[in-house]
């Protein structure tokens, strides 16, 4: 029993390590395909990464590394419009983020997520439940928030120093 307890432990914190380094390695990416190839075509890097994603988990259901339940389409009204809402959503959240990354910074698209995980949390926190309101949770949560707006502020002055740094023009 204390192994599987072990184990779920170690999957959770394995896969919220693995979509960490993911998601940062793939706004790094998509902004070097942007910027350095002159490649503005961002639906086309999208659609390229979800065909991807779906051989990836296609290929480990097939040799059963994941289990991935099988899916029924359920012809609710409510599920449906639901579902699109999903879509629609995902798709513009792609897209603000490339066109994010397109315009701005890495460093700007990375200030503006820790802004969406600190409205993320928040909003979970007091929406979806599942987690005890105690001091220990609360303080958890303000120091992770409190790390990311001072690692992003401290990037963002470095960033402001070495701008101020190549400005300078001999005497």
């Amino acid at each position: 029993m204390a192994n599987l307890a072990y184990l779920q432990n170690f999957e959770s914190i394995g896969s919220a390590v693995l979509y960490g380094i993911c998601s940062t390695s793939m706004a790094f990416a998509n902004k070097t395909i942007i910027t350095s190839y002159s490649f503005d075509f961002p639906f086309f890097i999208m659609a390229c990464q979800m065909m991807l994603c779906i051989l990836f988990l296609e290929t480990l259901r097939i040799n059963s590394i994941v289990f991935i339940p099988k899916y029924s389409m359920k012809l609710d009204f409510g599920f449906i419009l639901c579902f699109i809402i999903q879509v629609v959503t995902g798709v513009l959240l792609n897209y603000s983020l490339f066109l994010c990354t397109a315009k701005n910074s890495a460093l700007t698209t990375s200030l503006v997520g820790v802004l969406k995980s600190i409205l993320q949390t928040v909003i979970g926190f007091f929406t979806f439940g599942g987690v005890k309101f105690n001091s220990l949770n609360i303080f958890g949560i303000s120091l992770n928030m409190f790390g990311g707006i001072m690692y992003s502020y401290a990037k963002y002055n470095e960033r402001l120093k070495s701008n101020a740094l190549n400005n300078v023009k001999p005497i």
